[in-house]
């Protein structure tokens, strides 16, 4: 190779890498908000098995039932789901390093996303009327309780300072 070549194929490789590099260091919303995504279905996925196998304890003898009930296996659910989140928020694409902007819209989207989460929990509360030892009330309280926590966190965010869009309430029980 000659002297051009290699100097060449040096500058395009030092320019792709910087290029590379500055878009890994720069904090990206969709990548943050896919992290989050892919913890909230892992987090239902993890609460579906609690049900199928609180299902199949049911299904089986009283002498040959687990001693665990499934609000030990919701906990666990919920508590990995928490640290998950802790753990994504403090991480590259999900901190934010400068000055967030109060986006209204933004607001509004995220507290539809915990409205959205809302609905699937309560749905869920509904699903399992079928346990001997279930509980409608405490299921849609603690729905209720995420929801709460939830909205208020997102309130307090920078990103709502500017408020919200609709006056609609998020963590209402349908």
């Amino acid at each position: 190779m000659t002297t051009k070549t290699t100097l060449l194929i040096a500058v395009m490789l030092f320019t792709a890498t910087a290029g590379a590099v500055s878009a890994q260091s720069e904090g990206d919303s969709l990548r943050c908000e896919a992290r989050k995504m892919r913890a909230e279905s892992q987090y239902f996925g993890c609460l579906s098995r609690c049900d199928r196998r609180a299902d199949r304890n049911t299904a089986r003898p009283v002498e040959r039932r687990a001693d665990t009930t499934s609000q030990d296996c919701e906990a666990t659910c919920t508590a990995h789901f928490d640290d998950d989140v802790a753990r994504i928020g403090g991480k590259t694409p999900c901190t934010t390093t400068g000055p967030t902007v109060a986006d209204p819209r933004d607001c509004e989207a995220r507290m539809l996303r915990i409205s959205a989460s809302t609905l699937r929990c309560q749905a869920r509360c509904g699903r399992q009327h079928t346990r001997k030892d279930y509980d409608p009330s405490e299921c849609l309280a603690t729905c209720q309780n995420r929801c709460g926590t939830a909205a208020d966190a997102l309130m307090a965010d920078p990103i709502c300072a500017a408020g919200r869009i609709g006056e609609g309430e998020a963590c209402a029980i349908h």
